[in-house]
C-alpha cells in the first residue's frame, strides 16, 4: 500500500487554510464546513508583508481567508452581504486555480450550491426557543427572528416556535 504524499506546505504549519489543505497526495477533495464567525484581522503573507483581511472561522478547521470572490459566493448562497448572519451557515471549499502575477496557482473557492445537511446533525436551539418564547410583540419577535443565522431561520423548531408566538401576539380581530 503506497503511503500518502505530504504537500510541503503542511510541513512550515501555516495559521490559514489553503489549497494544499484540500490535497490528499495529488488528488484535491472537497471540505465542507460551518463558519463560527468572520472578523477582520492582519495577516501576514509568505514575503512578510502584512495586511488587514476578512477572515472566517471554522468549526474544528484552521481559519480561511476570504478573497472578494469567496465573499461573493457566500453572499450569493446564503442572500445577505452581513458576516454576522454568515455564522452558523455551511460551505463547501474546493480546490480551483487562479492567476497571480501571470503564474496559475492553486487557490480554495467556495462551492456556489449550498451543502446538505447531514440528517444525523440535529442542532440544539433551546436558547433561542427560549428568546421566541420570552417576546411580548411582534416587533420584537421580527427584530429577534431576523438576527439568527440563515441556518437558524431555516431550523423547523424554530419557524414552528416563531409562528406560533406570531400567533399568540397578533391581536384578534
Amino acid at each position: 500500500m503506497e503511503q500518502p504524499l505530504t504537500h510541503w506546505r503542511r510541513l512550515v504549519n501555516p495559521m490559514y487554510l489553503g489549497a494544499y489543505s484540500l490535497m490528499d497526495g495529488d488528488t484535491p477533495h472537497d471540505l465542507t464546513v460551518k463558519i463560527t464567525k468572520v472578523v477582520r484581522e492582519q495577516v501576514k503573507g509568505e514575503g512578510g508583508k502584512s495586511e488587514e483581511c476578512p477572515v472566517a472561522y471554522l468549526e474544528n478547521q484552521k481559519p480561511l481567508i476570504l478573497n472578494r470572490t469567496n465573499c461573493k459566493t457566500i453572499e450569493s448562497l446564503y442572500r445577505t452581504p452581513y458576516t454576522e448572519k454568515w455564522v452558523g451557515c455551511l460551505i463547501t471549499l474546493f480546490v480551483s486555480e487562479t492567476k497571480v502575477a501571470g503564474n496559475k496557482v492553486d487557490c480554495l473557492r467556495i462551492r456556489a450550491v449550498k451543502p446538505q445537511i447531514a440528517a444525523t446533525v440535529t442542532l440544539d436551539v433551546t436558547k433561542e426557543i427560549g428568546q421566541i418564547n420570552a417576546c411580548t410583540e411582534l416587533s420584537q419577535l421580527a427584530v429577534l427572528y431576523t438576527s439568527f443565522s440563515k441556518e437558524l431561520q431555516h431550523n423547523a423548531q424554530i419557524i414552528a416556535s416563531k409562528d406560533a408566538m406570531k400567533a399568540t401576539l397578533t391581536p384578534q380581530a
